[in-house]
Formats: C-alpha cells, structure tokens, sequence
C-alpha cells in the first residue's frame, strides 16, 4: 500500500515541479529543462527531482547552477 502512495506522490511532485520550473523560474540560465523523474524518501523528509536539459554542453552547466540558485524556491 505504501508503495502505491509514493508512486503517486512521486508523480505528482513530478508535474508540480515541472510547472513551478516552467511558469515561475526567471532564471535565464535554466532554459530547457525536464523533469524526467522524482523519487521521495521512505519517510518523506526528502525528494531526488531528475533532470534533462535540451542544450548542448556548455549550457547543461549553466542550466544546472540555474536550478541550484532556483532550489530554495522551488523547496
């Protein structure tokens, strides 16, 4: 049972994520990023989000400290 909860809260953390990055992160160096999957702890303390940039090599660093400064909002 529990399993099948955090499946769904995964998946919904997932969407709710992927909206806040697209409607509400101002940060010019995000750029094109999805939000392929997300994993929340047993215990719901903490979530692993995963990334995929649509940018070629310099930019996936770029997007990258683009979502680190983003994070305490995003959090």
């Amino acid at each position: 049972m529990a399993s099948k909860r955090l499946a769904r809260l995964n998946e919904q953390l997932k969407r709710e994520i992927s909206e806040l990055v697209r409607r509400q992160v101002r940060d010019p160096r995000v750029g094109l990023v999805t939000i392929t999957s997300v994993e929340v702890a047993g215990d719901l303390s903490s979530a692993r989000v995963y990334v995929r940039a649509q940018v070629q090599h310099d930019g996936w660093t770029e997007s990258l400290a683009g979502l680190k400064a983003a994070a305490p909002f995003l959090r």
